[in-house]
């Protein structure tokens, strides 16, 4: 019963802070000519503009809904700021010497929350990034599979971390960025156990209706499915498309120059494809860099060069797939469906002596 009271008292408090107007203003510097303020999409995940302004006496007004969903404040080319839609009723953001924010907790909690997801990241994986550096540098393949082996151990032990900051932020807009640095392909059960007490007390919330679009594209790609295709340029500049690639087994390997544990496992998929492909095994692997340069560097120093590679310059087959975070992949039976998610060199040559040593 006391339970239930509790809920009832939660919801209330929500129809209650709805109900009221959120105020954001400030001063500008000269160099801002325009102050927009946007909203989250939830059916896109960006942010759309609600109001544009020309500061007057370099100050701006903006009035919003409080409700449970997060804004953004555009300052032209000099920065924006995230504001939790249930900030309170008045929020002050200058942008005069860099951007400064007055009475909102919210976007102090956001960015503290930032600060320490880098130092996390620090704490558990920077050592093992030097290693691995040093290890790639001079080829030692035995440094690598060492430090392939306890990256697996800081990763399960960073989450622990990483998903107590998350739940301290509690369930609301500060809660839903938090949950933006989540890899909701290979966390889905937090993501999920998240998404759950957002659906009971903000039922239909941006936040909650975008996490729900998001969870829903990463269970489209659950086992048993077909992935959606793609078209994406190679090394050479023609276009590669995957419904075009006939294979008994298909891995669609994303990875960048610049993502170490991609750079580790290059070799061990190199020696799976000299092995398996004239069977019928094929990778493409789908490149995140920046530039080509570096990307078609990378291909070269790894000797991976034999199978298909396309960049996917704009990130945009990655967002179609959910891969927030490398290394990710994907592999595929003969009728194109999904058989195995993120798998290791070693659980893929298990598939591959399971497709091919029966035959």
């Amino acid at each position: 019963m006391k339970k239930n009271v509790l809920f009832l008292s939660l919801q209330l408090l929500v129809i209650v802070a709805c109900s009221e107007t959120l105020s954001i203003n400030g001063e500008v510097g000269n160099e801002v000519e325009t102050v927009s303020l946007k909203q989250l999409n939830p059916e896109t995940g960006e942010f759309d503009v609600l109001e544009k302004q020309t500061p007057k006496n370099g100050r701006y007004r903006f009035k919003a809904s409080s409700q449970p969903t997060l804004y953004s404040v555009s300052f032209g080319d000099q920065g924006s700021q995230l504001i939790s839609g249930l900030s309170g009723k008045n929020v002050y953001i200058n942008c005069l010497e860099g951007i400064e924010i007055v009475n909102a907790p919210s976007s102090q909690k956001m960015k503290a929350f930032e600060l320490t997801n880098g130092k996390l990241q620090e704490k558990y994986f920077g050592a093992l990034k030097k290693e691995a550096d040093a290890a790639m540098k001079a080829n030692d393949q035995q440094a690598l599979k060492s430090i392939q082996a306890r990256s697996g151990e800081a990763i399960q032990a960073f989450l622990v971390e990483f998903h107590r900051e998350i739940k301290a932020l509690g369930i609301g807009p500060e809660g839903y960025f938090a949950l933006g640095f989540t890899d909701f392909n290979k966390d889905r059960a937090f993501v999920k156990e998240q998404l759950k007490r957002y659906q009971e007390l903000f039922p239909n919330s941006p936040i909650t209706k975008d996490l729900e679009r998001r969870v829903g594209d990463t269970d489209a790609l659950g086992l048993g499915n077909k992935p959606p295709n793609f078209k994406l340029k190679d090394i050479n500049g023609s276009e590669t498309e995957l419904k075009s690639i006939e294979a008994k087994v298909l891995l669609i390997d994303f990875w960048a120059a610049w993502c170490r544990a991609c750079r580790i496992e290059n070799p061990e998929f190199a020696m799976l494809y000299q092995e398996y492909n004239l069977e019928g095994f094929e990778i493409i692997s789908i490149s995140q860099d920046k530039t080509e340069e570096e990307w078609k560097k990378a291909i070269e120093k790894d000797g991976i060069g034999a199978w298909a590679h396309v960049w996917d310059e704009n990130d945009l087959v990655s967002g179609q797939y959910g891969v927030s975070s490398l290394p990710q992949n994907i592999v595929l039976d003969n009728t194109g469906k999904i058989v195995a998610k993120n798998v290791k060199a070693l659980d893929l040559k298990h598939i591959l002596e399971k497709t091919f040593d029966n035959d």
